[in-house]
């Protein structure tokens, strides 16, 4: 019944005085079931949409960011090397943890993740490092190409 109660008129009538033959509001939920699935597909689909890695591609005040083989890596000074990052959801990434490499920084600090933030005209213009709770630990403007920046690390 609270179905029947749910799928009501937005006064909050019930759908049993909107539709006194059973038959229709058989027919009702029997359409409902059938669509709930295909719209949280849609909806799901959308937000797994993965824009193109070149999108991230630059420099964040002396980080960078480059696509190498189809994947996106990370870099700054002081690294060995670059390293691999996947995709989370929509302009969030975390790093590649290869079989067993450390999980956390040297200092300590846990694994952060890195949040790209776009303007208006849908062009990522900033890199925010978070870490595992979401918490900011800093926050990186684009300063141009890889390579390009002379930034200083404003990480703590």
């Amino acid at each position: 019944m609270l179905l029947l109660y749910c799928v009501g008129d937005f006064n909050h009538q019930p759908i049993h005085d909107m539709y006194p033959n059973r038959k229709q509001i058989v027919g009702l939920i029997l359409l409902l079931l059938l669509l709930m699935p295909r719209m949280a597909e849609a909806r799901q689909s959308e937000d797994t949409i993965q824009p193109p890695l070149t999108d991230y591609e630059g420099s964040y005040e002396g980080r960078d960011f480059e696509v190498v083989n189809d994947v996106l890596t990370y870099f700054r000074q002081g690294m060995q090397s670059s390293i691999a990052l996947e995709w989370i959801e929509m302009d969030h990434f975390r790093i590649v943890i290869p079989p067993g490499a450390q999980v956390q920084t040297r200092d300590g600090r846990p694994i952060p993740t890195f949040k790209f933030e776009r303007d208006e005209e849908g062009m990522v213009i900033k890199m925010t490092i978070l870490d595992p709770e979401g918490g900011v630990m800093g926050e990186h403007l684009r300063t141009g190409d890889v390579g390009s920046s002379t930034g200083e690390d404003t990480v703590h």
